[in-house]
């Protein structure tokens, strides 16, 4: 059983690129059509996408109120060999901008507002379309991250709501030897000191046996 979500693929010819490359390995497949508006980035695509070997008997979108860039919720239920039906939440929340004035005035507090408000609409969601105790997992960006001892957190108050809404596991940050997944010292990232933060998360709830 493979499932793969990714995020930040923003643009549609790299959407082709990655559908054309997995398509023996993950045949099944869910991205969304842009919504093109003004003020919204590339052209109002939303970066997110979920493939995998196994059956998709459901799927549906939560489109987020958001700013610059469109933000969304894919479902998705499968039918998997090896446990059965799981419901598979993909998503990648706005981030908290602290130079980047939020649209209509305010600074971070606004864009944690956004976040925030993300969250809560995106639990109820989930608790709508589960029904069962199937095994769910909640998997993406969410630009939130706790505190550990390899990294720093990031409005974490977003992070506890996120988790306590299924309540979820999060076995990474659950291992003191994790290190961050948004790292200072990615060449990609214009940031300065060691260390960074645990912002994508894969989220589990009801799965029997040991998750890692």
């Amino acid at each position: 059983t493979e499932l793969l979500v990714v995020q930040e693929v923003w643009e549609p010819e790299h959407v082709e690129m990655v559908e054309a490359a997995t398509a023996t390995q993950y045949p099944n497949r869910i991205f969304l059509d842009p919504q093109p508006a003004e003020g919204y980035a590339y052209g109002g695509t939303f970066g997110i996408g979920v493939l995998t070997d196994q059956e998709i008997v459901d799927q549906d979108t939560l489109y987020l109120e958001s700013s610059l860039n469109r933000r969304a919720v894919i479902y998705a239920e499968l039918d998997t060999e090896q446990i059965g039906t799981v419901h598979v939440f993909a998503t990648h929340l706005s981030a908290i901008f602290a130079d980047i004035p939020f649209p209509g005035g305010g600074g971070p507090e606004a864009w944690q507002q956004e976040q925030a408000d993300q969250i809560e609409t995106m639990q109820a969601f989930i608790d709508e379309k589960v029904d069962d105790d199937n095994p769910v997992m909640l998997m993406g960006d969410f630009n939130t991250s706790p505190a550990g001892d390899n990294y720093s957190e990031d409005y974490p108050e977003n992070y506890d709501a996120l988790v306590a809404g299924g309540p979820y596991d999060n076995a990474y940050v659950d291992d003191p030897s994790a290190t961050c997944t948004f790292c200072n010292d990615n060449a990609l990232i214009d940031a300065e000191g060691d260390g960074g933060f645990v912002i994508d998360h894969v989220l589990v709830r009801d799965f029997d046996g040991t998750v890692d």
